[in-house]
């Protein structure tokens, strides 16, 4: 499978050690970006073809995950995204979960097992939307066709 084929991947931290693991886990089955901050993270999707999945740290300088995440789905609806946290409070969490539509929320130290099987997960949830979003979108080109005169 090429590179293309993958799902794309893109993790947001602040710490370069954790990209870094997180690249060597992940990057035989997914295609990986990484980005060391929200701005650089909002950057690369403003650029690339969208993302599948988008995992984000909480703390975070400058921006934290809360406000990435709610930019990112402002920039990309259909991405699914995943919230790493060691640190938040509830409040923080809730507001992440509303307002980032956050699929699902890890607790750091968080096992391979763990983490991928949250990737998995939202790369079946992306896949699942977009046939969805296909499916509605033919359906509602058949509704005009038969509206036409």
């Amino acid at each position: 499978m090429a590179d293309t084929e993958l799902p794309r991947i893109l993790c947001v931290d602040d710490e370069v050690n954790i990209l870094s693991a997180l690249r060597r886990q992940m990057r035989s089955k997914f295609n990986i970006t990484t980005a060391g901050g929200g701005a650089e993270a909002l950057e690369l999707m403003e650029a690339e073809d969208p993302f599948d999945v988008i995992i984000s740290d909480y703390r975070m300088p400058h921006m934290d995950g809360a406000e990435f995440l709610k930019k990112a789905k402002a920039l990309d609806p259909a991405a699914t995204r995943i919230l790493l946290t060691g640190q938040a409070s509830l409040e923080q969490v809730r507001t992440t979960v509303n307002e980032g539509g956050v699929y699902k929320i890890l607790l750091k130290p968080v096992s391979r097992e763990e983490l991928h099987e949250a990737i998995y997960g939202a790369v079946e949830r992306n896949c699942e939307k977009k046939s969805a979003s296909n499916l509605l979108g033919n359906q509602f080109d058949e509704l005009l066709k038969s509206l036409a005169p």
